[in-house]
C-alpha cells in the first residue's frame, strides 16, 4: 500500500505500516509488523481521537502480557487496571473498579482500563444497558453542549464525582474462537475499531514508548485536518453501498453501519493524517487512501452478516429458502442452490493478516464497487 503525501521519515512510515498492514486488500502484499508495535500504534491513535478500541487475539495470555508491556513503557502501574467483567456483573461493581481513589485527592478514572471477557457476558438487556451506561457517562452523553466542556470538569460516574484523565482509553481484550465474537450492536458502536494480535513465538520485538508529546500535538492538529466535500461523499458512498449490500438484508441490525460509524471513519482517517504529519511537511488533508484504510479498520469490526443464526450450520432448508424468497428485492429471485454457494463464499474465515483476525468479504466487495475520487 503506497504512503501518501510525499517522502516521510522512517519512524512515520513504520508507524503507518504497523497500523495499516492488517488492512491490505487481497491482492496487496502482506507487510508483517511486530504485534506489540501494532498495539502501540493502535493505542496512540485511540489517545489522539479520544476513542476506545478492542483487541482480538489467538493467544490471550501473550496478548495481555504484550499490552501490559506497551502500557507500562509509557504509564505507571497505577495508571492501568484490568477488570474481569465476569467478576463485576453489575454497573456499580464495574464503576468501582474503574475509579481510583487517593486520600486527599478527587477520585479519577484509570488511564488505561482493560476489560476481560466482554464477549463472554450474557446477551441480556441488563448487561447491555450497564455497559452502555458506562460509555454514556464517560462521553457525557455525547451532546453538542458536552463537546465544549473542559475535560478537567468532573463528571458524575455512578456514586463518584471523577475527572477523566487527559489520556484515557477502554480496551476490551477478546479471545479468538471459531467465529467472530458476538457483541450487541450498540456496544460495538461504542468501540472504534478492533486490532488483531496474532502472537508468533520467538519473532516478537519489544515495543517502543507511546510518545505523549506527539499524541498531544496530533490531537491539537486533528481539528485542522481537512476532508473536502468529495472525500466526505466518498465516505457516504461507502456507507450506502455497505448498507445496501444484499448480505446485509439477512442481518440488517448487526450489519448495516450507523452514522456513528461514518463519523468514526472520518475521524480515523484524520487521525492517521495527523499522526503522519507530525514529523514532516506533509499536507494535512485527507486522501482517498486514508479513507480506504479507515473504512477497512472500522468496517471489518462492525459489519457481520453471520449474526443471523438461521444461516449458520444446520437448520431447515425450507425455512432458509423461504427467507431468501421473501427478500426478493435484495436477492432478485435467485435460485437457492446459487444462494448457498454465494453465502459459503462470503463466510468469515480465520485470517491472521486481517485487522480483526477474520476475513470480511462484504467490506472488500464494497471497496471494489465504489470508485474513489480522483
Amino acid at each position: 500500500m503506497p504512503l501518501i503525501g510525499g517522502e516521510r521519515d522512517l519512524e512515520t512510515n513504520l508507524a503507518l505500516i504497523q497500523i495499516l498492514y492488517l488492512s491490505r486488500t487481497e491482492t496487496e502484499p502482506t507487510i508483517l509488523a511486530p504485534a506489540m508495535e501494532n498495539l502501540r500504534t493502535a493505542l496512540s491513535l485511540a489517545f489522539i481521537a479520544g476513542k476506545h478500541i478492542a483487541i482480538h487475539t489467538d493467544d490471550y495470555a501473550a496478548c495481555l502480557a504484550a499490552l501490559r508491556n506497551v502500557v507500562l513503557l509509557s504509564f505507571s502501574a497505577d495508571d492501568m487496571v484490568e477488570i474481569d467483567l465476569h467478576l463485576c456483573p453489575t454497573y456499580n461493581s464495574l464503576v468501582s473498579q474503574m475509579v481510583k481513589s487517593r486520600e486527599g485527592e478527587r477520585p479519577q478514572l484509570y488511564k488505561v482500563v482493560i476489560w476481560k471477557n466482554l464477549e463472554a457476558l450474557e446477551a441480556t438487556l441488563r448487561v447491555k444497558s450497564d455497559i452502555l451506561r458506562v460509555f454514556d457517562e464517560i462521553e457525557r452523553y455525547n451532546t453538542l453542549a458536552s463537546r465544549d466542556i473542559d475535560k478537567a470538569t468532573p463528571i458524575r460516574f455512578g456514586e463518584y464525582l471523577v475527572t477523566i484523565p487527559d489520556m484515557f482509553v477502554i480496551v476490551p481484550v477478546m479471545a479468538a474462537g471459531d467465529r467472530f465474537p458476538r457483541l450487541h450492536r450498540q456496544v460495538k458502536d461504542r468501540i472504534w475499531f478492533c486490532q488483531s494480535f496474532c502472537h508468533v513465538p520467538r519473532q516478537e520485538t519489544p515495543a517502543s514508548e507511546i510518545p505523549h508529546d506527539k499524541i498531544l500535538r496530533a490531537r491539537q492538529l486533528l481539528p485542522a485536518v481537512f476532508a473536502n466535500a468529495e472525500i466526505q461523499e466518498y465516505v457516504c458512498s461507502l456507507m450506502v453501498f455497505t448498507r445496501s449490500h444484499r448480505l446485509c438484508s439477512l442481518a440488517p441490525l448487526t450489519t448495516r453501519p450507523s452514522m456513528r460509524a461514518a463519523e468514526g471513519i472520518l475521524v480515523l482517517a484524520k487521525a492517521l493524517v495527523a499522526w503522519a504529519s507530525l514529523d514532516d511537511s506533509a499536507s494535512d488533508f485527507v486522501t482517498p487512501d486514508f479513507v480506504k484504510i479507515a473504512y477497512r479498520k472500522i468496517g471489518y469490526w462492525i459489519v457481520d452478516w453471520e449474526t443471523n443464526q438461521l444461516f449458520q450450520g444446520g437448520g431447515s432448508e425450507l425455512r432458509k429458502r423461504t427467507e431468501i424468497s421473501v427478500l426478493t428485492g435484495d436477492w432478485y429471485g435467485s435460485e437457492w442452490a446459487c444462494v448457498k454457494k454465494y453465502l459459503d463464499k462470503f463466510r468469515a474465515h480465520s485470517d491472521p493478516n486481517s485487522t480483526t483476525g477474520y476475513t470480511n468479504r462484504i467490506v472488500e466487495d464494497v471497496l471494489k464497487s465504489v470508485l474513489p475520487p480522483l
